[in-house]
C-alpha cells in the first residue's frame, strides 16, 4: 500500500467499524440500499459496491475493497454515467474518501459520461487542495523539478513541459486536466 502523501484536516463523517461484524453490517447495508448481489463476488460487484461506498463516504469499505484488490479506477459500466469511485466522492464531497482515493494514486483524469473529470465536481476549496497536491504528484511522477512555490506561481514554468509528456504517452485526459489547471490559474 503506498504511503499518504496528501492530507486533509477533514474527518470521516462515517468513523471506522471497529469490528468486523460492524464491517459486515456496513457490507449487506450499501448492498441492499444499491441492489446490490450479496452472493457470489464478482469483480464488477465488487467494483460497483467500491463506488457505492465512496459516494456515501464509507471510508472503511474502501479501505478494505483496496486492500483487496478491487480497480480503485474501475469505471461505471451504466453509459449515462461511467464514473469512478473518485467522481462519485468528489459529487458527494467526501474529502476523507478523495483523500484516501488520492493517496492510494487512484487517476484523476479519467472522465466520465458527461466528459467530466471528478475533480470538475468539486468547488469547495479545501477539496480543491487534494488535487494541487495530485497534480504536483503528477508533475514528480513526470520528472519534472517543481520549485517549491505556490501552484499558480508553477504552471508557466511546468505546464508545457507536463503537457508535452502526457501528449507524448497518449494520456490526452490528463492533457485536458492540464489545460483546465492552467486556464484557471
Amino acid at each position: 500500500v503506498p504511503t499518504s502523501t496528501f492530507s486533509s484536516s477533514s474527518s470521516s463523517s462515517h468513523p471506522l467499524p471497529t469490528t468486523l461484524s460492524e464491517l459486515s453490517r456496513k457490507r449487506q447495508s450499501l448492498q441492499a440500499r444499491y441492489s446490490l448481489p450479496t452472493t457470489a463476488s464478482t469483480t464488477e460487484s465488487e467494483a460497483k459496491l467500491f463506488r457505492c461506498a465512496a459516494a456515501e463516504g464509507e471510508l472503511a469499505i474502501i479501505q478494505e475493497g483496496y486492500k483487496n484488490g478491487v480497480d480503485i479506477n474501475a469505471q461505471d459500466t451504466n453509459p449515462h454515467n461511467q464514473r469512478t469511485a473518485l467522481h462519485w466522492a468528489c459529487i458527494k464531497k467526501h474529502s476523507p474518501v478523495i483523500e484516501y482515493l488520492l493517496n492510494q494514486q487512484a487517476r484523476f483524469d479519467i472522465v466520465d459520461a458527461q466528459g467530466k473529470l471528478a475533480w470538475e465536481y468539486v468547488l469547495d476549496t479545501s477539496l480543491i487542495e487534494l488535487f494541487r497536491s495530485a497534480h504536483t504528484q503528477l508533475l514528480t511522477t513526470y520528472n519534472i523539478s517543481v520549485p517549491t512555490l505556490s501552484l499558480s506561481s508553477t504552471i508557466n514554468t511546468c505546464m508545457s513541459k507536463l503537457l508535452r509528456r502526457a501528449a507524448a504517452n497518449g494520456r490526452l485526459a490528463e492533457v485536458r486536466y492540464c489545460c483546465e489547471v492552467w486556464k484557471n490559474n
